[in-house]
């Protein structure tokens, strides 16, 4: 799913990103997390910031033409949610 990485909560190693996702209703979800959990990809501390990332998640349903998503690895937002729901354009099929 799309989200963007907009800051870092520790640069200590392992670091930990701020990232947020938009829904499908235009809610900003943010989630905070260590980086190799969210992503494979090296986030290097200079690199400018907001960077457009791609997260793993798991198809729940479809939902009138959105996308019910899960978050993988026991990613969950701020507010504790597991699952999104996202625009098909938010959404990459591996």
């Amino acid at each position: 799913m799309r989200s963007s990485v907009v800051g870092w909560h520790d640069t200590a190693f392992p670091g930990w990103l701020e990232v947020t996702v938009s829904d499908v209703g235009g809610r900003v979800h943010r989630i905070v997390e260590k980086a190799p959990v969210l992503t494979g990809r090296t986030v290097r501390v200079s690199e400018d910031l907001p960077l457009e990332m791609w997260l793993r998640g798991e198809h729940v349903r479809m939902d009138r033409g959105a996308v019910v998503v899960r978050l993988v690895r026991g990613v969950v937002t701020a507010d504790g949610s597991s699952e999104l729901t996202l625009d098909h354009q938010d959404v990459r099929w591996l």
